[in-house]
């Protein structure tokens, strides 16, 4: 799910729950238009509690892996790592690692294009190399599948 719904559907339970336990009034008023096919006024006032923390809970919950998948969302790939990925679909691998390399000059922590580089020189043949690039790209993003190299097979 994205981020930002989840982010949107935690703020929902938020207000939601904020409502039961602190402002049961604005409940009854929302209640009024939705009192046959939601609940009547009598179950909100005796069972506020418990829907109310198990709203500002999934809240929380909500709201926490929203925020966690907002940090955690890859940036899209440069104009430059583009290029590279198409030098190595042409089989130019020569190409590819000048590409990779000027990248990673920049911009040393780029998962993707320490990936796509091992998998250039593996492709080459020098499997030292590889390996050494898909370990630094393995190392900087352990659970991001561009991580893992597009030839798998190490030798």
């Amino acid at each position: 799910m994205e981020a930002w719904i989840k982010i949107v559907i935690g703020m929902l339970f938020l207000l939601a729950s904020l409502g039961y336990l602190y402002r049961p009034g604005w409940v009854l008023t929302v209640n009024a238009w939705a009192r046959a096919l939601v609940f009547n006024d009598s179950h909100v006032l005796h069972y506020r509690r418990r829907w109310g923390l198990p709203l500002f809970i999934a809240a929380a919950v909500f709201l926490i892996t929203g925020f966690g998948n907002l940090a955690q969302q890859n940036v899209r790939p440069s104009a430059e790592l583009w290029l590279a990925y198409r030098a190595f679909l042409s089989h130019e691998y020569r190409h590819t690692i000048v590409q990779c390399e000027g990248i990673l000059a920049q911009d040393p922590e780029n998962a993707q294009a320490w990936s796509l580089l091992g998998s250039a020189w593996s492709a080459m043949g020098n499997q030292g190399k590889a390996k050494k690039a898909w370990d630094r790209s393995l190392a900087l993003n352990q659970t991001d599948p561009d991580g893992r190299p597009l030839f798998p097979k190490r030798h």
